[in-house]
């Protein structure tokens, strides 16, 4: 499947050795992992061999997707005009923690693809001017930003709260939105967990490079996650950026009636003693009938 799937490794006993989901897989392109662990798109298919990755591209990159192309002023260095013709922008994800050279906007909403190696610095809440390349992958609006001088920060401010959503809300006009849903956890297929809200759902998904650690969440454990709302071919998914985005709410309840805060050898106490009188009663008579036995025999 060329849209979202999971593969993983088992051992001949069963055991889950590795896994690895993906979305939106283009074609006749293999998806390697580098020597630091990074999984990356790679035109060089390497069956057999040491993977080659040299060649590489973000697995959400629009070059790969139709898209209409509505040009912004791009200079070397940037000239007064062409700031004008820019957007101001807050960051609410700086590049690289959910996508490969990929940063997030709010207000307005926007994905931002840098094709240049020289990064600007960013943090979350600043306030940023980009000039670029406007597209619509999969009706999300993506800047492509070609030059490090065609972002230039214009203040350093508030970090934007995430707006709490309903899932049967959401539609393309929250794409790139910073935003918080509330539910229950009904699947975890690792770094993907998806998330119910009455009869809609929502597929969270938790980059590497983001350092959330696996939680300790369970199917049937409410959840409240905020994180940037983004498109692939598989549908709407949430992309978190930190652990503070992801909190338990409440855990689920064992199935069974029995007390949890008793431990089992108490709550079933009274079967149990029953039983222990019982081999001791069991064993005195045995012990009666060879003491017995032994003092004939002396006689």
């Amino acid at each position: 499947m060329n849209t979202y799937e999971a593969v993983a490794l088992l051992s001949p006993s069963g055991i889950k050795v590795d896994a690895i989901d993906y979305d939106d897989a283009p074609s006749g392109m293999s998806y390697a992992r580098t020597t630091r662990g990074d999984w990356l798109w790679t035109k060089r298919i390497s069956i057999g061999k040491d993977n080659d990755v040299d060649d590489i591209y973000d697995e959400r990159s629009e070059e790969h997707m139709p898209s209409v192309q509505e040009p912004l002023s791009i200079s070397r260095p940037p000239s007064k005009s062409s700031q004008q013709n820019g957007i101001e922008c807050t960051i609410t994800a700086v590049p690289g923690i959910v996508g490969k050279g990929i940063a997030y906007c709010g207000d307005p909403p926007l994905r931002i693809r840098f094709t240049t190696q020289t990064l600007p610095e960013m943090h979350e809440g600043d306030r940023f001017r980009l000039t670029g390349k406007i597209s619509h992958p999969n009706g999300q609006t993506v800047l492509t930003v070609k030059n490090i001088s065609d972002g230039v920060k214009k203040s350093s401010g508030k970090k934007i709260v995430p707006r709490d959503i309903e899932l049967n809300d959401l539609s393309d006009d929250e794409l790139a939105s910073l935003i918080r849903v509330s539910g229950s956890v009904t699947k975890i297929q690792w770094p993907s967990m998806w998330i119910r809200d009455g009869e809609n759902e929502l597929r969270a998904y938790i980059y590497k490079t983001t350092s959330i650690a696996r939680p300790q969440v369970f199917v049937g454990d409410g959840i409240d996650m905020a994180g940037i709302l983004d498109k692939t071919a598989a549908g709407y998914r949430l992309l978190p950026r930190s652990a503070d985005d992801m909190h338990i709410t409440q855990k689920e309840q064992p199935a069974d009636t029995t007390d949890i805060s008793m431990p089992v050898s108490e709550a079933q106490s009274p079967q149990k003693s029953n039983y222990i009188l019982a081999t001791l009663a069991a064993l005195a008579i045995v012990s009666g009938g060879l003491i017995m036995q032994h003092l004939g025999k002396k006689k």
